[in-house]
């Protein structure tokens, strides 16, 4: 059955725990020992329960069609590090902002996301998505506060990662970078971000 993005269904396969049957993971309603390949009917695993074929209920979202991807770099480097040859940027203080077109007819809706890259290969924070909603041939401003407010960091320390925007319309993203020192521009750069299909 369809419900807009969502389907839903049923099938009936052998109950055995067997990771290999199951590549996009299974949840039971027993209890179950995917080492041992069985199911049990208590927490302790003291109880087996013989194989059976049971039904099994799936749920799959059709992701949106389009993804834009967008480099971000905001707030100041720590100085001494800088000099010193530690950070991650040269010493200034960084500015992003994104521009998003809507150049349809029609009014268009996405979500957006950011990314927090961490070092050494470690895992870096994810905000939630949230909506983003444009009527025909609408601009909208995405910039450092919002990538701040999304990803719930107060301070003004650098952060670097990806703005993720999702959505079923063709838009134009446009990367807008600046740096300087007490307020002075020393750098800019624009940079359009191309469209992907999922």
């Amino acid at each position: 059955m369809a419900v807009g993005r969502d389907f839903y269904g049923v099938f009936s396969a052998d109950n055995d725990p067997d990771p290999a049957n199951f590549p996009n993971h299974v949840a039971y309603l027993r209890f179950a020992d995917f080492t041992t390949h069985q199911l049990f009917a208590d927490a302790a695993h003291t109880i087996p329960v013989p194989t059976s074929i049971d039904p099994f209920f799936f749920h799959v979202t059709e992701p949106p069609a389009y993804q834009y991807a967008a480099k971000f770099v905001c707030g100041k480097t720590d100085e001494d590090e800088a000099e010193h040859g530690k950070g991650l940027l040269a010493d200034s203080l960084y500015f992003t902002t994104l521009n998003l077109h809507n150049p349809g007819e029609t009014s268009a809706t996405a979500k957006l996301k950011f990314a927090l890259a961490a070092p050494l290969g470690q895992s870096g924070a994810i905000s939630p998505f949230t909506d983003v909603s444009l009527s025909a041939d609408q601009v909208t401003e995405i910039d450092c506060t919002q990538v701040r407010k999304l990803l719930n960091i107060a301070n003004d320390r650098l952060l670097d990662g990806f703005s993720v925007l999702e959505t079923d319309f063709h838009l134009d993203l446009v990367s807008v970078y600046s740096a300087g020192h007490h307020g002075k521009l020393e750098t800019f750069g624009i940079e359009r971000v191309p469209e992907r299909k999922q």
